[in-house]
């Protein structure tokens, strides 16, 4: 479940997480705080020197302007991450956009700064999940998430916990941009810094989620497989739901009806509604994909049903998203001719379905 394919299905989970010093999925604003102060820190030190060089002293300005910019930053992300959840989009977009200005005055997207460029490039982000924009604004805010991300990736005084925060990110713009290839390679590199077993489930499945986009469906496969031993017990509604839904999509497209269909009723017993996978850190790209996982979601549902009426209404409606499917995807698509055969599959057992007294 990723974003970004050309031809493929994809979707991504895209948590949206707020990041965090020491373990994945807690509260970012602490990390930001601490890092801030960490900066005030090393521009005290400059401020200690009984006679700053001239370079030193421009130095020790710029970095008290870059820890007061932080340190504004963080109460106006704190003030973001408060707002109530019915608060409208308009008045999100605003507060993003202000934390933005915030982070880009004196300069501040061409900063050295690796924790600075880092936020900003949050704040794309942010701004891509809450705003409605043109696509043109989608793909320079993108560009400018992953040109922010590479310079935090790359910069040799990146500490290990902030590289793989970002590599995790830079993946998920990377998917967003249709960059496959170079995803999965940011995917692996994250995985070589990522300790903690929740995460590592996470981005797993990701990466599963490209090699799909790729068409590799055997490694999609095993990936998934992966993540689901990786994740912790605990994380099971949060991880394993998605993940049943993606190994259910690539066990279809390696010819897994079946497998493909007891998976959904996995991924049910803890999200029987669906919810995870229709929620606001969900997204498929290209966007008509999500008629695929439909149309399995309803065969499934179909299966499960003993009465014949209902289970013929389900199968309708899974015909009618098979039907979408092909609609929507290009000629190039990788999965079409799979989508019209399960089309076919399914509207014949509709009809056995109908005929049996």
């Amino acid at each position: 479940m990723t974003a970004a394919s050309t031809t493929h299905r994809r979707r991504k989970c895209d948590t949206g997480r707020p990041h965090t010093v020491d373990t994945a999925g807690r509260h970012w604003t602490p990390r930001w705080l601490a890092l801030a102060a960490i900066t005030v820190c090393s521009a005290a030190s400059y401020g200690a020197a009984a006679e700053p060089s001239v370079w030193q002293a421009a130095r020790s300005k710029k970095t008290y302007a870059e820890a007061e910019t932080l340190r504004a930053a963080s109460t106006a992300l704190g003030d973001y991450y408060t707002l109530d959840k019915s608060t409208a989009g308009a008045s999100r977009v605003r507060a993003l956009d202000h934390l933005r200005v915030i982070l880009e005055r004196d300069n501040g997207a061409q900063s050295q700064n690796v924790l600075l460029r880092f936020h900003l490039a949050t704040v794309y982000n942010l701004l891509l999940a809450q705003a409605h924009v043109s696509p043109r604004t989608k793909l320079v805010w993108l560009k400018q998430a992953r040109d922010h991300l590479r310079f935090v990736t790359d910069h040799p005084l990146t500490n290990r916990t902030l590289r793989r925060e970002a590599l995790s990110d830079l993946a998920i713009v990377y998917a967003k941009l249709g960059a496959h290839h170079v995803e999965i390679d940011t995917y692996t590199r994250a995985l070589t810094l990522e300790p903690h077993a929740e995460s590592r489930a996470v981005l797993l499945a990701n990466r599963a989620e490209s090699f799909m986009a790729e068409g590799d469906i055997l490694r999609a496969v095993r990936g998934y497989r992966e993540s689901l031993q990786a994740a912790p017990s605990a994380a099971t509604f949060r991880l394993h739901v998605t993940t049943f839904w993606g190994l259910a999509v690539a066990l279809d497209r390696s010819g897994n009806l079946d497998g493909a269909l007891q998976r959904i009723v996995d991924a049910r017993r803890y999200d029987p509604a669906d919810q995870a996978i229709n929620g606001p850190n969900w997204f498929y790209v290209p966007a008509y994909d999500h008629h695929w996982y439909k149309a399995l979601g309803h065969w499934s549902k179909a299966r499960s049903m003993r009465g014949k009426e209902a289970r013929a209404d389900a199968l309708d409606s899974a015909i009618t998203r098979w039907s979408q499917y092909i609609q929507r995807a290009p000629a190039t698509d990788h999965w079409r001719a799979l989508a019209r055969r399960r089309l076919h599959q399914c509207q014949r057992e509709r009809a056995r379905v109908l005929t049996r007294r």
